[in-house]
Parts: structure tokens; C-alpha cells; sequence
């Protein structure tokens, strides 16, 4: 389990990281106005492209860990339906910072109830969600030993940052899946307004353009 001192140690040398990999990246492109030797490899390119999307994401659950840890003073579980629940984290102020929805599901080889599909909604503010996690619950038959499992219960399916304008309203979606087939790739779902009414656009993104 993290401790506060943890987590920041963590989340600044990410950060020292990304700094350092941007910097380069930048430099690159600038030499290159100047220069007319602009040859980097794509090998070179993709890997610190690569390097920057994990330390962007590790800044991210370190931020979140960090919150949590020091924003957190109730769980609440609610228990929608005998195969669905939902766990709330709220802060003293009663503010949802972060909720887990978990569905439920019977299988043939098991006693108990499986995990199904679980979300995990991380909250700003104004209690709204603005990044969000979508896993697939694992189930083991009961006759397996211990041993046997791999200290996994879920896999990330897919996460989603949610941006809003002024007035609360959703203005765009960034979505990645972890287990698409082919070449990754991130959707941007963009939404504008026009008297009431919602009008969304799709567009396929490169997969480093999530944490831009």
C-alpha cells in the first residue's frame, strides 16, 4: 500500500521523466526549423512516444492516489440489484471523489458470483466524471488452488477522459481500448450544442494523442 511520501516520490520522478522526454521532442522539432540534418528514426520516435504515454499515465493514477489517499473519509455501498452494487468514496464535504460500479454474474462452475464488467469513475470538483476505467472481472473455478491464480481478479479493458464546458455540458470523449485488435488507436467523440439539441462527430486518433 502507498504512503503519501510514496506516491509523490513517485509522481515527481514521472514527472522529471515526461519533462525530459518532451524537452527532446520539442528540441527535435525545432533543430529541425533550422537544420537540415532532421533524421530521427521512426524506431527512436515511437519509443519515446511510447515512453511518454506510460509516464503520462503513471502521473495520472499517481495523482488520483494522492487524492484519494488524502481526500477520502466515507465509502458507501449501494447495492443497485442482487447482481450489481455500487461503492462511493466521498470526501468530508459528502462530495463523490471516486465510485466503482460492479455488476455481478452466475456461472456454471462456481458457487458464488463472478465480477463482470466494473467501472471506475475518478470525479473533479463538481462531482463530475472526467476519467474513467472499464474492466473485465476474471473468474477462477473454485478447484484452483491459490497458487494457481496469477494475484489478478480484472483486466483493464478500456479508459475515457471526459471534458466539459462552461455549463456542465459534455463536450468531448477520448477513449482507448487496451485489447483492440490491429493497431491501437484513440476516439475522440466531440459533441456541440445547437438549441438544445446534440450533434457528435468521431474521429480515429493516434494512440499517443490521449494524454494531450
Amino acid at each position: 500500500m502507498f504512503v503519501l511520501s510514496e506516491i509523490q516520490t513517485l509522481a515527481a520522478n514521472a514527472m522529471k521523466t515526461l519533462l525530459f522526454i518532451s524537452s527532446f521532442l520539442f528540441g527535435q522539432v525545432v533543430s529541425g526549423q533550422y537544420s537540415k540534418d532532421t533524421t530521427i528514426s521512426k524506431w527512436t520516435l515511437d519509443s519515446l512516444k511510447s515512453e511518454l504515454w506510460q509516464k503520462s499515465e503513471t502521473i495520472n493514477r499517481m495523482t488520483w492516489a494522492y487524492q484519494l489517499k488524502g481526500s477520502i473519509t466515507k465509502v458507501d455501498t449501494v447495492f443497485v440489484r442482487q447482481d450489481s452494487m455500487v461503492i462511493n468514496h466521498m470526501t468530508k464535504e459528502n462530495k463523490i471523489l471516486y465510485q466503482e460500479s460492479i455488476n455481478l454474474r452466475k456461472v456454471s462452475f462456481k458457487k458464488d458470483y463472478c465480477k463482470g464488467l466494473i467501472v471506475k469513475r475518478f470525479f473533479d470538483t463538481n462531482e463530475r466524471p472526467v476519467f474513467n476505467e472499464y474492466w473485465d472481472g476474471l473468474c477462477y473455478d473454485e478447484t484452483e488452488k491459490d497458487e494457481d491464480v496469477k494475484y489478478f481478479d480484472s483486466k483493464l479493458r478500456q479508459i475515457e477522459r471526459v471534458f466539459y464546458n462552461k455549463t456542465g455540458q459534455i463536450i468531448k470523449r477520448l477513449t482507448f481500448e487496451y485489447q483492440s485488435y490491429g493497431r491501437q488507436a484513440v476516439y475522440q467523440f466531440t459533441s456541440d450544442y445547437d438549441n438544445g439539441k446534440q450533434k457528435q462527430t468521431i474521429t480515429k486518433l493516434d494512440k499517443y494523442c490521449f494524454w494531450n
